[in-house]
């Protein structure tokens, strides 16, 4: 009977929860913006490890990712710290 009891609770834990207020980018004008005109935009891109890795490690992880070569343990800690 208990487990019974603590799926009830935690079902009306879930019903009861306070929602979620989400505020979406707007334009100046007050029209929302569109999910692909900021899509991506918080995100360590290409460019960025670019700048963020030494030449060496960069070529590497280029290489491997486009299939040639198997990632190394000291190119991932390269982009792992960047």
């Amino acid at each position: 009977m208990a487990a019974n009891q603590a799926r009830v609770a935690s079902l009306a834990d879930n019903i009861n929860r306070p929602t979620r207020i989400i505020s979406y980018p707007r334009k100046a004008d007050g029209k929302p913006v569109y999910t692909s005109e900021f899509f991506g935009e918080n995100v360590f891109s290409i460019h960025q490890i670019a700048k963020a890795l030494p030449k060496p490690a960069f070529a590497s992880f280029l290489k491997q990712m486009r299939g040639r070569q198997a990632l190394d343990k000291a190119t991932a800690d390269a982009i792992a710290h960047a």
